[in-house]
């Protein structure tokens, strides 16, 4: 299936103890967002936005997202000792390959990756400004306060970070701003 959201105001949802606040995108499908805004949503993992896929081999979910802005989301899900739960903003994980680009994330919280969660993914991050997210959780390990990355897509993919904009950002574990555990031949690249 090929989702396309666009100039949308997305706020105050809230999936109590499931994923996705404001959306969610199930494997196998495309998700394409543009000059939307995701403020106030709250979930378990991905307060504004949250998918699944069945691991790293999976096909997961695409996602785009374009010029669009993700504000006071809340993940609810605990941290877990070495990592876990989190994405205030954004929760990709499962196989999925993810792109962000122009766009905004400020005031998200999670017990890791206050903007961005990402397990077994890979993502292109570019031209994106992270301020004042927060990642805290009190098990140990973990944290990333805009962004926390656990594994790419079948443990050889990449997560690229490019021209990105990091302010005021905070975690009571590791990573201020980014928290990276590629495992397998994955790699990180910051530009």
């Amino acid at each position: 299936a090929e989702v396309t959201l666009r100039h949308l105001t997305i706020a105050d949802g809230n999936s109590g103890s499931t994923d996705g606040g404001g959306v969610f995108a199930e494997r196998l499908s495309t998700l394409t967002i543009e000059d939307c805004t995701f403020r106030g949503n709250v979930a378990f993992n991905g307060g504004g936005l949250a998918t699944n896929g069945w691991g790293a081999q999976d096909d997961g979910v695409v996602v785009t997202i374009r010029d669009s802005t993700f504000t006071q989301n809340t993940a609810t899900g605990p941290g877990l000792a070495g990592g876990g739960h989190g994405g205030g903003g954004v929760y990709l994980s499962g196989g999925l390959a993810g792109t962000v680009e122009n766009s905004f994330f400020s005031a998200n919280q999670a017990a890791n990756g206050g903007a961005i969660h990402l397990l077994h993914s890979n993502l292109l991050v570019t031209a994106v400004t992270f301020i004042n997210n927060i990642a805290q959780n009190n098990v140990g390990g973990g944290g990333g306060g805009a962004i926390y990355m656990d594994g790419t897509k079948s443990m050889s993919g990449e997560v690229r970070i490019v021209n990105a904009t990091f302010d005021g950002n905070s975690t009571n574990q590791l990573g201020g701003a980014m928290f990276s555990f590629p495992e397998g031949s994955g790699a990180t690249h910051i530009d």
